[in-house]
């Protein structure tokens, strides 16, 4: 049990300092050029409506996120609604943003069904194992039950990279379709030079937040095997 408890922390530690390496967030969000003709677009809802009618989706439902100040968007399939964070007009990656999200409403329900009954489960799997661990006495146990949440785990993980990865992708199409028709085939060109290479880059670290997401629950549930 000791193993999986070192394996799972070195790779976590590992995975942490990738993923809060230092980003300029400022250059990811604004350009000098771009940043005065997005600022031109309306408002967020307005511009995911736009992105949905674009591809024949007359029927998503889209709101601001009612926190205030909140830069988190999705989409919730099961009440076919996209909540749109709060980006400033100048932020040239918020059509980036809100395109990832109208791409969602395109994908396989199952899928999206799939990874919402995973990640639930992933949860309530986590929960139940922390409590049961006080209950026995049995290392072969823990250390199955343990086994089963690292499997739990790496699937919640990998179905989570196929939706994201392929809304990363299908994003950069979808935004540069719709500045194309708002503002010009040459701005569309220039803004997918500047944000597809980020958009790509920014897969890997989609895969290691998911996968540190589940490894602080790992570990967590394996320090309580050890001490219980």
């Amino acid at each position: 049990m000791i193993y999986i408890f070192v394996s799972t922390l070195s790779l976590l530690v590992l995975l942490s300092i990738v993923y809060f390496k230092k980003i300029n967030y400022k250059e990811l969000k604004y350009d000098s050029e771009l940043s005065k003709d997005i600022e031109t677009l309306g408002e967020n809802v307005e511009i995911a409506t736009d992105i949905l009618k674009m591809h024949g989706n007359n029927h998503t439902k889209v709101e601001n996120n009612k926190e205030k100040n909140a830069k988190i968007s999705y989409y919730d399939h099961s009440k076919d609604k996209i909540v749109v964070g709060g980006f400033e007009k100048s932020e040239y990656t918020r059509i980036i943003n809100i395109a990832h999200e109208c791409v969602h409403t395109t994908q396989n329900k199952k899928y999206l069904v799939m990874n919402k009954v995973f990640s639930n489960l992933q949860i309530l799997y986590f929960l139940f194992v922390c409590i049961y661990f006080f209950y026995i006495d049995s290392k072969e146990l823990k250390l199955m039950l343990l086994v089963i949440q690292i499997f739990i785990w790496f699937i919640t993980t990998f179905v989570k990279m196929v939706i994201e990865s392929d809304a990363c992708y299908r994003s950069v199409q979808f935004a540069k379709d719709y500045l194309t028709q708002k503002i010009g085939q040459d701005t569309a060109a220039k803004f997918t030079d500047k944000v597809e290479i980020k958009v790509y880059e920014s897969i890997p670290m989609y895969f290691i937040n998911f996968l540190v997401q589940g490894g602080i629950m790992a570990i967590i549930a394996q320090i309580i095997a050890l001490i219980s």
